[in-house]
């Protein structure tokens, strides 16, 4: 993830989809986007923030994946 600070920003600000976190749906939200052509090919990045209250959150870790599986999707991209 060193050389995806880009991306990291990108997924956090204009994500495809952000899904709850199954083992703590109430203050984890998962941030997910599709990337192509990444160092490591093509991937859905995902980061996963913890919202401790309406005015703080920090994110927890990040990491790409070539599958794209979720739990529940609370928001989602539509395309025109």
């Amino acid at each position: 993830m060193m050389h995806m600070g880009m991306e990291l920003a990108e997924t956090l600000q204009n994500p495809d989809i952000v899904s709850r976190s199954s083992k703590d749906p109430d203050a984890v939200r998962i941030y997910i986007k599709w990337f192509e052509n990444t160092r490591i090919g093509n991937k859905w990045l995902r980061v996963v923030v913890k919202f401790e209250d309406l005015t703080d959150a920090f994110v927890m870790t990040a990491y790409a994946r070539s599958r794209m599986d979720t739990g529940e999707i609370i928001w989602q991209e539509q395309n025109p």
